[in-house]
């Protein structure tokens, strides 16, 4: 479905990941749950979810980012994708 990021409201859903390939796949981390930046009741919730990527190294342990706050203070890269999901 296209979408004009800038007329809908759009949430962030982190997929924490070690790597993305050049095709757009990720190698998501193994037992991590995705992260969102906003649930349903809070005004920045939406059903359209723009998907980014946080690149982790292999030592990362699962579930030590738990927060969309947390992903974007850690210091890890983030890959914005052109993926929406809903």
């Amino acid at each position: 479905m296209p979408i004009d990021p800038t007329k809908p409201k759009v949430a962030q859903e982190y997929v924490i990941a070690y790597y993305v390939s050049p095709h757009g796949i990720p190698q998501s981390v193994p037992l991590q749950l995705n992260i969102y930046d906003a649930i349903p009741g809070m005004p920045e919730y939406s059903p359209i979810w723009h998907l980014n990527y946080v690149i982790v190294p292999r030592d990362y342990l699962p579930n030590t980012l738990r927060s969309a706050e947390q992903a974007k203070c850690s210091g890890y890269s983030i890959v914005s994708s052109d993926t929406y999901v809903n």
